[in-house]
Order: structure tokens, then C-alpha cells, then sequence
């Protein structure tokens, strides 16, 4: 892997982190205790953005151990605040 490349890995995960935080921040008490039960039991979470070519959608989904999947929360932008 080039250093451009892994240094702009490092800062997208980096922003994932941040927010993925945030957004599962704002999901209420039982909401997030809902996330935890389900990843203690081998859900995962996975940061999702599309669609291709703008990726305006952030998302956060819930994959559960079966294999079922469940938008947690998101958020979007317009291309006009991404200037």
C-alpha cells in the first residue's frame, strides 16, 4: 500500500469513528442497550456510504448473527454542504 493511500485510510477511519460515535449518540437509552445485546450476541455494526458517485447517505446497520440487517440510524447531506 502507497503512503498517500495509507495515510487516507487512516484519516477515514479515523471520521467513521467520530461518526458512527455521534450517530449512535443520538439513538435513545433503549435503543442503544438494544446495539450492545445484539453485538454481545455476535451482531456487528457495520458504517455504510453510498450510493456511488456522491455518497451523500451515511449509515450505520445492525448484520445480525443470522445474517438479517437493520438500518440503525443515518444521515445525509446535500451536495451543496459538501462544498
Amino acid at each position: 500500500m502507497t503512503k498517500p493511500l495509507e495515510a487516507d485510510l487512516k484519516a477515514l477511519h479515523k471520521c467513521a469513528l467520530i461518526v458512527a460515535t455521534k450517530l449512535i449518540a443520538e439513538l435513545t437509552d433503549s435503543q442503544q442497550t438494544h446495539l450492545s445485546v445484539c453485538v454481545a450476541g455476535g451482531g456487528r455494526l457495520i458504517l455504510e456510504l453510498g450510493p456511488l458517485p456522491d455518497l451523500l447517505l451515511v449509515r450505520v446497520v445492525l448484520v445480525e448473527r443470522e445474517g438479517s440487517r437493520q438500518n440503525v440510524c443515518s444521515i445525509s447531506v446535500t451536495p451543496e454542504t459538501m462544498q
